[in-house]
């Protein structure tokens, strides 16, 4: 079983995929076993050039969800690292139905909402990168004014959980190894927790 998840999350052409990459080649240097679930690597389910569709959005959140279930019951790896969290597909998500006036789906959207709220709290630590100068690599939806609103929406989303932000480190700049020391520690403290859980049942 996993012991700790850690999530990247950003606007798109953020950092984040180049990043895990390279804390993974790092924290495996320093004999950590780990993997990553890659948001460009994940199987689509759908058309990633075309996600003004709700129902594929609706198929990309729950594809996302199981991806990272089963990830997590790994027997072979300490730390699982997630290039893009479900708050990333959340955010896409709901600008797009914004966009496209879709108010028939605000009740799906709560639901949808609430549960990406719940599963954010999954994870032991959430890197937030903030927006870098768009390059266009074929990839990624082209469209500025959706780029605009979605790097907007990123800097205030959850910005009154508490709860949430203690978990949440903001990346000012990209430091592999600060990073990487930083998942290292987090790692030595859940191990020393969970090794004084059957201590406290005796």
């Amino acid at each position: 079983m996993v012991k700790i998840k850690i999530g990247f999350s950003g606007p798109p052409c953020s950092g984040k995929t180049t990043t895990v990459h390279e804390v993974v080649v790092e924290l495996r240097k320093r004999g950590i076993k780990v993997d990553v679930l890659s948001g460009i690597e994940r199987i689509p389910l759908y058309n990633v050039n075309r996600m003004y569709d709700v129902t594929e959005h609706n198929i990309s959140f729950v594809n996302h969800i199981l991806q990272e279930s089963l990830h997590s019951k790994r027997p072979d790896i300490d730390v699982l690292l997630v290039d893009r969290t479900v708050l990333d597909i959340w955010i896409d998500m709901d600008i797009t139905a914004v966009v496209k006036g879709c108010k028939k789906c605000e009740f799906i959207k709560k639901a949808i909402q609430d549960y990406t709220n719940n599963w954010l709290k999954t994870y032991d630590l959430i890197f937030k990168f903030n927006a870098v100068e768009f390059k266009d690599d074929g990839l990624r939806l082209n469209d500025m004014a959706w780029r605009n609103e979605l790097i907007e929406y990123y800097k205030h989303v959850n910005e009154d959980d508490t709860d949430l932000n203690k978990n949440i480190i903001p990346l000012k700049i990209i430091d592999i190894l600060f990073i990487s020391d930083v998942i290292i520690e987090k790692l030595r403290v859940k191990k020393e927790n969970i090794k004084m859980v059957p201590e406290l049942r005796k």
